[in-house]
């Protein structure tokens, strides 16, 4: 994928001649080739590779990029692209990010920053524009210094000048001219109204917009008619070729009428393809403007109507007293022009009523002053007469100039007479002139008509040179609209907005339909198609591999600059259906996950459920071990039988728990079994759960039972499991003669517990923690009876 870098070098490349359109293509799709095989490599490298330019050109286009980049931003406005430059500065296409408006921003030339005369004249421009609004003058909106640098935004119109319309010295036709010339008459009537002058309009100063609308720029020698007085800048004035005869005298105080003399002059210079005065030096030419007749522009172009040859030589007149009052009268008379009608020019001049115009014998139009009948007689009278004496002078001259050998003279072409024109002239001549009025093909087939209706004449010949000039013309010119469209395609193009790109190469006219840039152009967007295309694959490959590891919505998002940035239909269309077919896939897969969760769920349910009503079963044979027979340590094993079938590990540390206190009691029972032989013949008091007491002397003890002698010499044994916890504590503290170990405190409180006397448990755990080694088991001890009790019971709560 081509970088911001490497667009902009192409398109510098392009806009110097170092690099065709077709080359920049080729280079760029060698990249791609580059960027496939794994490597980035940047186009600079490329083109002097491929030798398409070489170290020194691009030495010479990384300067130029460089300064450009330097002035990417002034104040609040962001640098898109130059637009021109002129003797005060350059003029940017700028984004107003404050407004959020593309505006056209002139900033003023380095070498002008430094002169206090220059920034005056500049912020005057902005200033004017400012007090001005109107559709056909130029709107300023803001101007300030930033950095050192002055500048002026202003309106950006999207047009071509006037100037560049007469370049090539093609007049513009007269309604086309009438209809640009009414609504800059429309603006000065604005600025008149705000006693504002302009001072230099010229061609240049007026701009065209694509849809015709035309607009007054570059206020930039206006000044106000009263209030505003200088000295030094008052001598300056406009172009020479539109100067008014008093701007070219030096007069200081300057009106309204000055901007009508240059605005005719510009007008006179729209229909006749040229300037109205000419030659070597400012100086002679201000000369001209000042002493010589105007030529009538009928004249020149015989097409054009004695309507608005009339008001171009009013609105040039010499003397301010003999033009238009006011530009409302102005714009008035270009609109009875343009309407077919007759100008008013306000109040007649000396000479409106007395010429007229008329058609000589050679073709051209001659103007004639009409003079009065008596006048015509006298003149008559004296023509009769004059025409008598120079028929006989002409008489004697013709016999006394006979050729000797008796020839007639008479057959002879006088000397410096003009020759009669032949066919092929007038019909060459005649296109010629039209050639304003022609496209550059239609022109040519017309040319050729001249080479095919009079072969090998010299208007066949001149026909032939003229060709290859218009075809030359017509290729230069496409060349020019096909760099500027590809330099604007490429641009959008490195930012992925590929169908404004495609967009932008827009089809020729059909007067460029034999060069090669149509073809270039369509190689063009066949490029970026293929691009698109490529980047599109990509997205899919990438979104393939988020999809097979379940990364849906990741994958989706891969396809968002399809759908939003590159605006190709087809590939948006298709990334469109890859996220709705990726947003149902994701809706399956989070279905499927549910329904597995959910068995998940009711499997471990169904498993817990049976885990739990084992270990019941497992408890209460234990509780039954333990209150029928004390059998501790068989209920201890069948708890650890049951607790090795558990999943749940909560339940398992309970139920561990409650075997090891079954062990200690075990412990417990075993060492008082133990201790039969320190225990014997001594005389104790055997308490029964029920309450009942027995005193005598003990006989044996074991596993199962004790056994002691009574007072009346009977032998009475007595179960274990028959004994009240207080007798077991007492035999136990007997046989350790008054002291319990930490394992004998937890097994008494087991048993307080276990035969349902809590406040007893209690009281062994308290004294539990009152040894070092019992102090954490009393916080945890008992939970494992009290697991066994409630399971046995069924009380514990459902998982």
């Amino acid at each position: 994928m081509p970088t911001r870098q490497d667009v902009d070098l192409a398109r510098a490349a392009i806009d110097r001649g170092f690099l065709t359109i077709k080359e920049s293509i080729r280079c760029l799709e060698i990249q791609r080739d580059y960027e496939n095989a794994g490597q980035m490599v940047p186009l600079e490298r490329i083109l002097v590779e491929a030798e398409f330019i070489t170290k020194a050109q691009l030495e010479l286009l990384r300067d130029s990029l460089a300064k450009a980049n330097a002035l990417r931003h002034i104040g609040h406005y962001e640098i898109m692209s130059k637009v021109g430059a002129g003797g005060m500065g350059t003029v940017y296409k700028a984004r107003d990010k404050n407004a959020d408006r593309i505006v056209a921003l002139k900033v003023l030339s380095p070498a002008h920053a430094r002169n206090k005369e220059y920034i005056e004249r500049f912020l005057r421009e902005a200033r004017a524009s400012g007090r001005l609004s109107h559709p056909n003058i130029v709107q300023g909106f803001d101007a300030g210094e930033a950095n050192g640098q002055y500048y002026f935004a202003m309106e950006f119109v999207d047009g071509i000048t006037v100037g560049s319309m007469l370049k090539e010295g093609r007049a513009i036709p007269e309604q086309q001219a009438l209809d640009i010339a009414i609504q800059i008459s429309k603006a000065l009537e604005h600025a008149e109204e705000n006693n504002l002058i302009h001072r230099d309009i010229k061609p240049d100063n007026i701009m065209i917009t694509v849809d015709g609308t035309a607009k007054l720029a570059d206020l930039g020698l206006a000044r106000l008619t009263v209030g505003e007085v200088g000295t030094r800048e008052q001598r300056i004035f406009g172009t020479p070729y539109y100067a008014s005869p008093e701007q070219c005298q030096g007069v200081e105080e300057l009106d309204a009428k000055t901007d009508m003399y240059s605005f005719g002059a510009t007008l006179f210079h729209m229909l006749a393809g040229r300037v109205p005065f000419d030659d070597e030096t400012p100086e002679e030419i201000m000369t001209k403007h000042l002493h010589e007749r105007r030529p009538y522009l009928k004249d020149i172009n015989v097409q054009l109507s004695h309507g608005i040859s009339k008001v171009v030589r009013k609105l040039m007149a010499i003397y301010k007293r003999d033009r238009h009052g006011s530009a409302a009268d102005v714009t008035k008379d270009l609109t009875l022009v343009r309407m077919g009608r007759s100008p008013r020019l306000g109040e007649k001049s000396r000479y409106d009523s007395s010429e007229y115009r008329y058609k000589s014998e050679t073709g051209s139009w001659r103007t004639r002053t009409v003079v009065s009948r008596k006048v015509l007689t006298r003149l008559g009278i004296c023509a009769a007469a004059g025409l008598v004496i120079l028929s006989a002078l002409l008489v004697l001259h013709f016999l006394s100039r006979r050729p000797p050998d008796g020839t007639d003279s008479s057959q002879t072409q006088p000397q410096g007479a003009t020759p009669p024109r032949d066919a092929h002239q007038i019909y060459f001549e005649n296109i010629v002139a039209k050639r304003g009025t022609l496209r550059h093909d239609e022109f040519v087939e017309k040319l050729r008509a001249v080479q095919e209706k009079y072969p090998d004449t010299a208007s066949a010949k001149k026909a032939e040179a003229l060709i290859e000039e218009t075809l030359k013309k017509i290729n230069r010119e496409a060349e020019a609209r096909t760099a500027k469209m590809a330099a604007a395609a490429l641009g959008l193009q490195s930012r992925k907005r590929y169908q404004q790109a495609i967009d932008a190469l827009k089809d020729l006219p059909e007067v460029y339909a034999g060069t090669d840039f149509p073809e270039e152009i369509e190689d063009l967007r066949s490029a970026i198609r293929r691009e698109a295309e490529l980047e599109f694959e990509k997205f899919a490959s990438q979104a393939k591999e988020l999809e097979a590891q379940k990364k849906f919505t990741e994958a989706a998002a891969v396809y968002r600059p399809a759908i939003d940035t590159f605006g190709v239909p087809e590939l948006k269309a298709r990334a469109q259906k890859a996220v709705r077919e990726l947003t149902a896939a994701e809706a399956r897969e989070k279905a499927r996950a549910a329904e597995e969760e959910r068995l998940r769920a009711e499997a471990d349910r169904e498993r817990a459920r049976k885990e739990r009503e084992a270990l019941r079963t497992a408890c209460r044979e234990s509780s039954g071990l333990v209150a029928d027979k004390l059998a501790f340590g068989d209920a201890a094993k069948k708890l650890r039988a049951a607790a090795g079938q558990l999943s749940d590990e909560t339940a398992k540390a309970h139920v561990g728990r409650a075997a090891a206190d079954l062990d200690t009691l075990q412990t417990l029972f075993d060492g008082l079994t133990g201790a039969a032989a320190t225990l014997k013949d001594r005389r104790v008091t055997l308490v029964k759960k029920k309450g009942e007491k027995l005193s005598g002397v003990v006989f044996a003890i074991n596993d199962r039972r004790v056994s002691i002698i009574t007072g009346g010499s009977s032998v009475r044994s007595i179960p274990w499991s028959d004994l009240a916890p207080e007798t077991i504590r007492a035999l136990a503290r007997a046989k350790n003669k008054g002291r319990f170990s930490a394992a004998d405190r937890q097994a008494l409180a087991a048993l307080f517990f276990f035969w349902g006397k809590a406040e007893e448990a209690r009281t062994e755990l308290r004294e539990l923690a009152k040894i070092p080694a019992g102090k954490e088991a009393a916080k945890v001890r008992l939970e494992g009876i009290t697991f066994l009790l409630k399971s046995a019971e069924g009380t514990l709560p459902q998982p």
